[in-house]
C-alpha cells in the first residue's frame, strides 16, 4: 500500500506537531484517516453505538480498521496489507474505489 493509493481511495491526511519526533526525524507525523460509516446509532441503547474508521499504519504498511464505542473505546479491529482487500471492505461500507479521486470526467 502506498501514500498515494490511500489518498486516491479518499483517505484525508491529518497532521500534527510532535516535536519528540520532529527532533529526531526532522518531520512532523501524520495520519491518514478515512470514516467508512458515521456514527451508527443503536436507538434502544446508547452504549452499542459504533463509528468505524480506517487509519494507515506508515510504519507497518497497513491500514487498521477501527471500531469504536461512543467514548472512543476501541472495541474491535482489522488489519489490512492488501489494497485489494482494502477496496472490498470500503465498497461495502458504499465508498467509490472504482477511480482515481484525482481523475478528470
Amino acid at each position: 500500500m502506498t501514500y498515494k493509493e490511500l489518498i486516491d481511495l479518499g483517505f484525508k491526511r491529518e497532521n500534527y506537531k510532535d516535536f519528540v519526533v520532529f527532533n529526531i526525524t526532522g518531520h512532523h507525523p501524520y495520519h491518514l484517516t478515512l470514516t467508512l460509516s458515521e456514527r451508527i446509532y443503536d436507538k434502544k441503547d446508547s452504549d452499542k453505538s459504533v463509528e468505524i474508521t480506517a487509519c494507515f499504519n506508515s510504519d507497518m504498511k497497513c491500514v487498521e480498521v477501527i471500531r469504536c464505542d461512543m467514548e472512543s473505546n476501541i472495541m474491535g479491529r482489522l488489519i489490512f496489507t492488501d489494497i485489494e482487500e482494502l477496496k472490498d471492505l470500503i465498497k461495502f461500507f458504499g465508498k467509490d474505489c472504482s477511480r482515481s479521486v484525482n481523475e478528470k470526467e
